[in-house]
């Protein structure tokens, strides 16, 4: 991938983060996720496993549009680097 396909993948991945749909349904589903962890019984491990399942599910959602933010972001710098210069591919 281009670093300017990486780039545009990268801020559409922090515009999906960022914008208000998804604030939204992260803290709805945070707070599900909450709220299952203080009704689990203690002795419930059939829950506990369910829910540490979800949430490393959620967990590693959530990575994968951050790292592609991140990528974006880096492919910004090699972009501008090497417009003067100071980087080649």
């Amino acid at each position: 991938m281009s670093p300017e396909d990486e780039a545009t993948r990268g801020r559409e991945a922090q515009q999906f983060l960022d914008s208000s749909l998804f604030v939204q349904v992260k803290e709805h589903i945070e707070g599900q996720l909450a709220a299952q962890r203080r009704k689990a019984g203690i002795k419930d491990t059939d829950l506990h496993t369910r829910l540490i399942i979800t949430e490393q599910v959620w967990g590693s959602f959530q990575n994968f549009f951050t790292r592609l933010a991140q990528s974006g972001k880096i492919a910004d710098i090699e972009i501008e680097e090497r417009k003067r210069g100071i980087f080649r591919r």
